[in-house]
């Protein structure tokens, strides 16, 4: 996989990233079929909270795990969790449920609020990233 991210037109060799655009091309190249709608929200996401980079490294980490959505949603909780504090706040969780809701559309849709009243397992008032893993994982309708 590191061969076909380098071969793409943006790659950046001294930052080891392509630019959100070269997705559509990533995607062909490995075999991963997306709808044009699936993968344009892809890019958005990267360029929103990626700094318009899609790093080497962290494309590999969570797209290794493509064919195991339980496994990707490990990544993608843990990509969400932009300012690092180990909880998902309310922008994360709008952003963490467009991108895995237009990856598993089984995910059911519930708002910020009621998020929290039904992941937060230990009632300390926020949901940290094992919680929202699991919440997620019991709310997808598994193929």
């Amino acid at each position: 996989m590191k061969d076909i991210f380098r071969s793409l037109p943006s790659y950046n060799a001294t930052g080891r990233y392509i630019l959100p655009s070269d997705l559509h091309e990533w995607f062909k190249a490995i075999g991963y079929s997306r709808t044009n709608e699936q993968i344009e929200t892809y890019i958005q996401h990267w360029t929103d909270f990626f700094d318009g980079k899609v790093l080497e490294d962290e494309l590999l980490r969570i797209y290794e795990n493509l064919h195991d959505t339980k496994l990707m949603t490990i990544e993608l909780v843990e990509a969400a969790d932009t300012n690092g504090d180990g909880f998902i706040q309310a922008d994360e969780f709008t952003e963490l449920m467009r991108i895995m809701t237009i990856h598993e559309p089984s995910l059911k849709n519930v708002s910020f609020e009621n998020f929290i009243q039904e992941a937060d397992t230990n009632k300390d008032g926020v949901v940290s990233l094992e919680e929202c893993t699991a919440w997620i994982n019991a709310n997808i309708q598994w193929k």
